[in-house]
């Protein structure tokens, strides 16, 4: 299991935050790339045809989602001390 729940609470580790803000970087890449093409989707490593747009949104999220559990932990941290 990558996160324990305490007191209702996620906690986290650093390298799982990074993880996925890397992750969602990785995966913004090609629809990036295919954008600035003047393409609108692509064709990933399986054949399976991407929209660009979504990809983007989705590899956005991730980052998001990695800032605001880095918020939640410093916070945490910060209240404990």
């Amino acid at each position: 299991m990558t996160h324990r729940r305490y007191n209702g609470e996620i906690r986290t580790t650093p390298r799982l935050r990074v993880s996925i803000a890397v992750l969602g970087f990785i995966l913004m890449g090609p629809a990036l790339l295919t954008l600035a093409r003047g393409g609108i989707e692509y064709a990933d490593n399986r054949a399976i045809v991407v929209f660009a747009p979504f990809a983007i949104l989705i590899g956005l999220t991730m980052i998001l989602v990695a800032l605001r559990l880095e918020i939640i932990e410093r916070r945490r941290k910060r209240v404990r001390v």
